[in-house]
This record gives structure tokens, C-alpha cells and sequence, in this order.
């Protein structure tokens, strides 16, 4: 009894570890009001494509994926490091963060937004517990996510697929 117990138990962690580390990966298109919502919210104009580093709230995530806004300096890197590395696209790159409170001190309107009316949670990763998302939309309204932790190279593979 003791040996079911613990096979069951081994398997109940290898379990839960193997759905927590998974990344998802989905892709779809925008309604025109979702897409127009978008742009107008984001100051999406001009880009062929949107690049959306999305940071779930507190809540969904199994540790602090705020602290790291405190040096908004590394975080400009940051994002200059990502055009840097995304410049064969014509890309506007952006950070929303679900939980406004944490950010309100770092919310400029040009790289870095909270999520009004829950919009992007709600439509792209409202089932997922996850502390970070990637979202990559063309200006058709074509649109890949990936749900968890993300590289450059995703944002590239992303842009590619939805160039063509």
C-alpha cells in the first residue's frame, strides 16, 4: 500500500511539473473592433506587426513577476535590445501588465501599458496560469501567442510565420 502510495505520489508531481513548464502556442485572427481596439489603445499606427510582452497578474503567477520593474533602465535594454534583434520587421514592441497598481509609477504610453479593461487577459490568456505571455499580431489581425516563458527567437519564428 505504502509503494501505490508513493508511485502515485511521484506521479502526481511529475505531472503537474510537466503541465507547468509547458509552453502553449496558439494562433487565430482578430475581430476588426479587437483589432481597431488595439491599435487605438496601443498607438499602433504604423508597424506591420505588434509585439506584446504581456505580464500576468500576481495571481497567476507562482512568484514575484513584478520585482523586475524596478529598474526601469535595464528594462529600456531591454526592449532596445529586442528591436535590435527583431530589425528585418517592421516592429512596435511593447510591455502590458495586467495588474495596474504594481505599474501605474512605470506606465509611459509609448513602450510600456496596462491592460485596459482586461482586454488582452481575458481574450488571449484568461484560462492560463502563467507569469509571462508573448503576443505577435500582423496588421491584418493575424495573431500567434505562446503562453509562458519566451526567447527571441519565438518572436522571430512568430514574425516570420506571420509575414507570409
Amino acid at each position: 500500500m505504502l509503494f501505490m502510495k508513493k508511485t502515485f505520489l511521484i506521479f502526481l508531481i511529475s505531472f503537474s511539473l510537466v503541465g507547468f513548464c509547458q509552453s502553449r502556442i496558439n494562433k487565430g485572427v482578430l475581430l476588426t473592433e479587437e483589432l481597431n481596439f488595439i491599435k487605438k489603445t496601443y498607438g499602433w499606427n504604423s508597424n506591420d506587426f505588434l509585439v506584446i510582452s504581456f505580464r500576468q497578474s500576481r495571481s497567476k503567477c507562482h512568484y514575484d513577476n513584478y520585482k523586475s520593474l524596478r529598474n526601469s533602465t535595464l528594462k529600456r535594454r531591454g526592449f532596445d535590445n529586442m528591436r535590435e534583434k527583431t530589425n528585418a520587421f517592421d516592429t512596435k514592441i511593447i510591455s502590458v501588465s495586467s495588474d495596474k497598481d504594481r505599474v501605474e509609477k512605470y506606465i509611459d504610453n509609448e513602450f510600456t501599458f496596462f491592460d485596459l479593461y482586461d482586454f488582452l487577459g481575458f481574450r488571449f490568456f484568461s484560462k492560463n496560469k502563467s507569469c509571462f505571455c508573448l503576443i505577435v499580431i500582423n496588421n491584418s489581425g493575424d495573431f500567434k501567442t505562446k503562453v509562458g516563458e519566451y526567447s527571441i527567437d519565438d518572436i522571430n519564428s512568430f514574425l516570420t510565420e506571420l509575414e507570409n
